[in-house]
């Protein structure tokens, strides 16, 4: 102990005895702008009508007073939380949807620009090599199925694929191949259309949009 702290133990003790040398919570005991009972419980029952809403949220459609701060603090006290899940468990659960798949029945499509990798670059120039690789990738098993261009369009991809078609010896009407909005996909048209009706396969796209974050392409005879 500190001698400056001398006259402060003496005067507890003189005052309060032994139980004066009890450490005291250091918060005040009232606090004039705490959220009152009656916000803590609006925000309680808001988020047991949203469960997915956070404090913002929260607070902009129903209405709440507290500041976005003051709602999370109830929600933590209240156990209304949720722990974030670590990297490894997100992708545990990815797994288990993968695996549910057959194999060669459920792929996935992209285009990756060549054009910027500074190693290849020089080649690309000189030898007039391909500006674009299309990777084609089977969820379940991985497999992946290459093809290079020299365009960037959605005739390139209508061929690619068509190409891969021939070649798999599955029953093409369990064919399933997603995407994503680009214009190699025919992301810029702004309607449900029927994008890929050329020679025996028909591509339909299922999503309503064409906003839609990706495309799901069901390939038929």
């Amino acid at each position: 102990m500190q001698p400056e702290h001398y006259p402060e133990v003496a005067e507890a003790l003189q005052g309060k005895g032994s139980s004066g040398l009890v450490n005291r919570p250091r918060i005040p005991l009232k606090i004039p702008h705490k959220t009152s009972v009656e916000q803590e419980k609006k925000i309680i029952e808001a988020r047991m009508q949203a469960p997915c809403y956070g404090p913002k949220r929260l607070k902009w459609y129903f209405d709440i007073e507290a500041s976005e701060s003051a709602v999370g603090r109830v929600l933590k006290q209240n156990k209304l939380t949720k722990k974030r899940r670590k990297k490894y468990q997100t992708k545990n659960d990815l797994r288990e949807v993968k695996a549910r798949y057959r194999a060669l029945t459920h792929h996935q499509l992209d285009v990756k620009h060549l054009y910027d990798i500074p190693y290849y670059w020089p080649q690309m120039t000189k030898k007039k090599l391909p500006k674009y690789q299309y990777t084609l990738r089977d969820t379940k098993s991985g497999f992946i199925f290459l093809g290079y261009g020299k365009e960037y369009n959605e005739a390139y991809s209508e061929l690619f694929i068509d190409l891969y078609l021939e070649k798999l010896e599955v029953d093409v009407s369990q064919v399933i191949i997603q995407t994503d909005n680009g214009p190699e996909f025919g992301g810029n048209k702004r309607r449900k259309v029927d994008l890929w009706d050329y020679k025996h396969n028909t591509r339909e796209i299922q999503s309503g949009t064409s906003i839609y974050p990706s495309r799901v392409l069901q390939c038929k005879r």
